[in-house]
Formats: C-alpha cells, structure tokens, sequence
C-alpha cells in the first residue's frame, strides 16, 4: 500500500481497522532501501536518512541477488588482472 492509498484507507476506515492493519506488520521483516543526505543545521552537520523503498523480506531473492553480486566481483577481478599497463592510467 503506497502511501496515497494509505491516506484513502485512513480516511475511509474505523480506528480499529487502521490500528489492526498495523498490527499485522508487527514483528515482520522488511528490506529498507534508506537514502542518506547531509545537513548543514544550527551550525552543525546533520545526516538525514529517507526511507525510499520498503521490500518484504525475502530470503530466495536476497540470495540471489549476492551471488549475482559475487559473480560480478569475480569478472570484474579477472578483467582488472589481464588488463594491460597502458590501460591501468584509465
């Protein structure tokens, strides 16, 4: 549920129906793609954080989105060791 679809909820809905629906995301696990950005704030820096994305978790895709990872590691390495010297300068 985005949150424009939330708002209709919220606005549609008894108290009781918005507070079970919370309840049913209790104690559940969920990816959180977070943005992060640098303030400047009464004379100090601040580092503010912004939910971006919320995923459920899980476990299958995670896995293999890291071997996806893994693999691109391990091309990258191999390209990096036969790269020739007059393209390390690059």
């Amino acid at each position: 549920m985005n949150a424009e679809e939330f708002k209709e909820f919220k606005e549609q809905e008894t108290e009781e129906k918005v507070q079970a629906y919370f309840d049913q995301l209790l104690f559940k696990t969920f990816n959180i793609m977070v943005k992060g950005k640098f303030e400047f704030f009464n004379g100090e820096n601040r580092m503010r954080f912004f939910a971006v994305k919320v995923f459920p978790h899980n476990v299958q895709a995670e896995n293999r989105a890291l071997l996806r990872r893994l693999e691109l590691y391990k091309c990258l390495q191999a390209l990096e060791e036969n790269q020739s010297p007059e393209m390390s300068g690059l």
